[in-house]
Parts: C-alpha cells; structure tokens; sequence
C-alpha cells in the first residue's frame, strides 16, 4: 500500500507551491505578470473583474455575499476583496484563501487608469498550474462579455 500511496501524493504536489502570506509577496514573486488593456471604463472594468472573480471562486452567484467591497464564496475557503480609490485611479481584487491551518494570497488583481489605457488590468500569476493561467485568460474574455469562463483546476 505504501508503494502506491508515495507515488500518488508526488503526482497530486507536482505544482504545490507555498501560499504567499501578504498581497506584496505575492506580487514580489509572481511567476509572472499578465497586463490586459480593457475596452472598458474604469469602474466598469473594476466591476466585471470583482464580480467574476467572485463568482468564480464561489463557483455559483449565489454563494456570494457582498458586503463593504468584500466578496465571501460561501462555498469555498477564499475571500474575494475589492477595493476602488477615488478619483478612480486604482483598484484591485484580491483572492485570499482562509482556514485554520494555513492560508494566504492566492490571487493580485490592480486595474490602474494610464494614459493610454482608461483601465489597465496587471494579473499577478501565482505559478504555472493550468488553474491559475486559466484564471488570468478568463479576464479579458470577461471584459469582452463572456460571463462563463473560470479558472480550469486540470
């Protein structure tokens, strides 16, 4: 049994890595940086991000309970948090992953107004898994309508 076992666990952590403890080490050591200029408004932009992202952690709409910019899957051990500054310069989400035993961030979203971009969207990829590079993909799909993408785990 422990033969079978021992090769399965290294399957099952190929691609674990630690979770990042603050939103500045995960933006510090991101595998990389994914940077989509969006055909929408700023606030436009900062919703359709929030919102997804949200319900993609959730995995339904209505797991979501939204309260003050905080957006908390009821399915799930993450915490979708979003924050707008005013004059609407800057926004980010943040997918932050809660239990008792470990948690940290998952998840850095920042949406700043450029010059030459009214919102542009930095996606901080944590690693090279098929769900967080699905999670980055599925931004620009939103931005141009698609209220069906998600992350894929495999």
């Amino acid at each position: 049994m422990k033969i079978f076992v021992a090769p399965l666990m290294v399957l099952f952590c190929v691609g674990c890595v630690t979770i990042p403890d603050t939103e500045d080490e995960l933006k510090t050591n991101a595998y990389k940086v994914d940077k989509y200029c969006s055909p929408l408004s700023f606030t436009s932009t900062y919703e359709v991000v929030a919102k997804n992202t949200a319900r993609c952690h959730a995995q339904n709409d209505d797991a979501l309970v939204p309260a003050a910019g905080v957006f908390i899957p009821l399915s799930t051990q993450d915490i979708v948090k979003g924050e707008i500054t005013v004059p609407n310069q800057m926004a980010k989400v943040l997918v932050e992953y809660k239990n008792p035993v470990e948690g940290g961030f998952l998840q850095a979203i920042d949406i700043e107004a450029t010059k030459s971009c009214a919102a542009e969207v930095s996606v901080f990829v944590l690693n090279d898994t098929k769900k967080w590079q699905t999670a980055s993909e599925s931004i620009p799909k939103w931005l141009n309508g698609d209220t069906e993408s998600c992350f894929e785990l495999f």
